[in-house]
């Protein structure tokens, strides 16, 4: 029996465990990057708007130069000399000012959305500058992360030797119980004795379990967490 056998065993067993847990959390970023996600929305988000005003801009467009058309008609007709009647003319007349009053709103109106149109292609165009940027960088980030699950999986296949070679020097019972221990005490079977206290609980080891536990005679376990002391 070597209580150093099983300290070296949970030391190997720590390390695989500390690189899977890197590991993991390396293959979730690499299937989502929120920075990436929150640049493209803001894209889309964009896009839409600015597809929106444009359709705006398209018919007020169509708007204004309908009032423009029927404005240079009834101008025509006012003045071609062709209408006579009285009460024509002043109809056409009539008609003619409150077409250009509408042709006036029309216009400012249109103004206004083409100058939205205006602001919002700018930020459409920071938009898609800063998805660019975004999305380089996370490539750049994912290449680096490719590079270290390779140097994971190599570490862990040195490990997983280093584990069965340690596994071959203690006996069945021994990693029996260090198996459980390592599943219920939170992956520490086994814990130092340091200035006479248990470094796992902190509490203070007595005197014939520190002496026994140096001895290496026996498995000796703290009387507080359960673990298995190392002196």
């Amino acid at each position: 029996m070597s209580v150093q056998q099983l300290y070296l065993l949970q030391k190997v067993d720590t390390e695989i465990l500390k690189l899977r847990e890197e590991s993991d959390k390396i293959n979730a970023d690499l299937l989502s990057s929120p920075e990436a996600e929150r640049a493209a929305a803001t894209v889309v988000a964009a896009t839409k708007v600015y597809s929106e005003l444009c359709a705006n801009q398209h018919e007020a467009q169509k708007e204004s130069d309908s009032l423009a058309s029927k404005i240079a008609e009834t101008d025509t007709r006012l003045y071609s000399g062709r209408v006579t009647n009285p009460k024509e003319l002043s109809d056409l007349t009539e008609d003619l000012r409150q077409l250009r009053v509408r042709q006036s709103s029309s216009d400012d109106e249109l103004l206004k959305i083409m100058d939205k149109v205006e602001r919002m292609q700018v930020r459409l165009k920071q938009a898609e500058t800063d998805l660019k940027v975004t999305t380089d960088s996370a490539q750049h980030q994912s290449s680096k992360n490719r590079l270290r699950l390779e140097a994971i999986e190599a570490t862990l296949n040195t490990l997983s030797i280093e584990r069965a070679t340690a596994v071959n020097l203690v006996n069945a019972s021994e990693l029996n119980i260090y198996t459980q221990l390592m599943s219920s005490k939170d992956n520490t079977a086994v814990a130092e004795v340091h200035v006479g206290r248990c470094t796992s609980c902190r509490i203070m080891v007595s005197s014939s379990d520190s002496m026994r536990a140096h001895t290496g005679k026996e498995l000796v376990y703290c009387s507080s967490c359960g673990r298995i002391l190392l002196n």
